[in-house]
């Protein structure tokens, strides 16, 4: 989608004011300003993320809306939601060897703020605050994401619902008198795809959810938590693992004969032989520790004798 003739800006530090975490008030108002960067607007549907934007950016970061990242690989996918603050990164493609794909859509009209490079280095290099608060944001969004990689290996489907939504509702969720309000008009196509399960198989969890009070879907499509508290049981989700099997009794194979009494004494000689080297060789070595020392101390007594000389020459010319 091509940019308007002029182009709206934001400040990233009113779209994530914990960028600013380290730094002084004054500093704080002063990289408000600089950190203005231009603003895309993304209709809900597939989205291109390099279409529009004029030169290459570093990546962008979510102004408003939500945003969906789908991998996809041998058939099957894996989803992600990236509301405000979320920081997106096309550049950063995964390994070549796996044929996976990577699409990105709008669930609903978004907008996202287009992370200029030479912005960011300029202010990261003025304020390296700005950089640190940057590595946090997406160390924590880095962190949601191994929760629901975590989610995903839930057992039952309908567990791995609840969980998906008590894990959304932290970030998203607006406490009302009925319940955690979600308002995210997410389709059961979608959550299918954010929990890794069916699309039937979702809409039969979700309705024993409802049944059961956990959750239930308002009139505008949004989802309610209706549930004071996760019924997810704290033990047992995931099956222990299977012991490991012992391991097989370590057999010794039998001797061909019995021990010789010629290869006893030729043991017991060549162990005396060592044992008297060994000691020759310590008498060695402290001897020549004596000699080593002896010659430090002569080092030392001569270089003794030079300064004193020279001492006595600078003291009295005629001496030399």
């Amino acid at each position: 989608m091509p940019l308007d003739e002029s182009p709206a800006f934001v400040q990233l530090l009113d779209v994530e004011p914990d960028l600013a975490a380290r730094l002084r008030d004054d500093d704080r108002t002063e990289a408000a300003e600089q950190l203005r960067m231009r603003v895309l607007d993304v209709p809900a549907g597939e989205w291109v993320v390099d279409a529009g934007v004029p030169l290459r950016p570093l990546g962008f970061m979510v102004v408003s809306g939500l945003l969906l990242q789908e991998v996809l690989l041998a058939s099957r996918s894996a989803m992600q939601l990236l509301g405000p603050g979320d920081v997106v990164l096309p550049g950063c493609a995964g390994g070549e060897l796996l044929d996976a794909e990577v699409r990105w859509s709008a669930a609903v009209s978004s907008r996202v703020a287009i992370l200029d490079e030479r912005i960011l280095q300029a202010c990261f290099s003025q304020w390296p605050g700005l950089g640190l608060g940057l590595v946090e944001r997406t160390g924590a969004q880095l962190m949601r994401s191994a929760t629901q990689a975590a989610i995903a290996q839930l057992p039952r489907v309908d567990q791995r619902l609840e969980a998906m939504f008590w894990d959304l509702a932290d970030r998203w969720g607006h406490v009302t008198p009925s319940g955690i309000h979600l308002p995210l008009p997410l389709s059961h196509e979608v959550l299918a795809r954010l929990v890794g399960g069916r699309r039937p198989t979702i809409t039969l969890a979700l309705k024993a959810l409802a049944d059961r009070g956990v959750v239930a879907r308002r009139p505008d499509r949004s989802w309610l938590l209706v549930a004071t508290r996760p019924t997810l049981p704290t033990s047992g989700l995931i099956r222990d693992a299977p012991p490991l099997p012992e391991p097989a009794p370590l057999t010794v194979p039998a001797l061909s004969r019995p021990w010789q009494p010629d290869a006893r004494r030729d043991l017991l000689d060549t162990t005396s032989r060592m044992h008297a080297a060994h000691a020759e060789q310590g008498s060695r070595h402290a001897a020549n520790l004596r000699r080593y020392q002896e010659a430090r101390d002569h080092s030392r007594r001569l270089r003794e004798a030079v300064v004193s000389q020279r001492d006595r020459r600078a003291l009295d010319p005629r001496a030399s």
